[in-house]
């Protein structure tokens, strides 16, 4: 996993990995521990390729209890890539 901060202050991380890093909401979560806990940065953009195929199904429930966990911990996230 490969971590580049942005912003002022460093308070944007980009995440670059290999594989996917979110299976479900517990991956999500200690991905996301990881980040606020030991890289102080609670803004995290990822490519949707990070992201297991499930997300973005939204009857699956997936993406609302991923999300959940990110409001309740004060964090944001960003999903960028190819949508179309």
């Amino acid at each position: 996993m490969k971590y580049t901060f942005y912003g002022k202050n460093d308070t944007i991380i980009y995440i670059e990995s290999e594989e996917v890093l979110i299976r479900d909401t517990q991956s999500a979560l200690d991905l996301m521990a990881t980040i606020i806990f030991e890289k102080n940065c609670n803004k995290i953009i990822l490519d949707k390729e990070l992201i297991c195929e499930d997300f973005f199904i939204l009857s699956t429930g997936i993406a609302g209890e991923i999300l959940q966990k990110f409001i309740n911990y004060s964090a944001k996230l960003a999903i960028i890539g190819d949508f179309s």
